[in-house]
């Protein structure tokens, strides 16, 4: 979250994704940043993205709901 915001920071003065990195390396953070989350985060910025937040949906969808448990125990019984 702490990189989006910067990353954000960065995209709202007008630096370039390479320039944002470069910034982010140079300031020795311990946990490095890949070159493809600043490249992400800037095209998302630049398509009018306000919030910091992953939108949810991506990826596999769950077979199961929220009950997971219960719902493959009753798919078990039902087999």
């Amino acid at each position: 979250m702490e990189v989006r915001c910067i990353i954000k920071f960065c995209h709202d003065l007008g630096k370039t994704p390479t320039q944002t990195l470069k910034m982010i390396e140079d300031t020795k953070r311990k946990d490095p940043v890949s070159r493809s989350l600043v490249f992400k985060w800037h095209q998302k910025f630049a398509e009018g993205e306000e919030s910091f937040e992953e939108r949810q949906g991506r990826g596999r969808k769950r077979k199961y709901g929220a009950t997971a448990e219960t719902s493959i125990r009753e798919a078990l019984d039902a087999d």
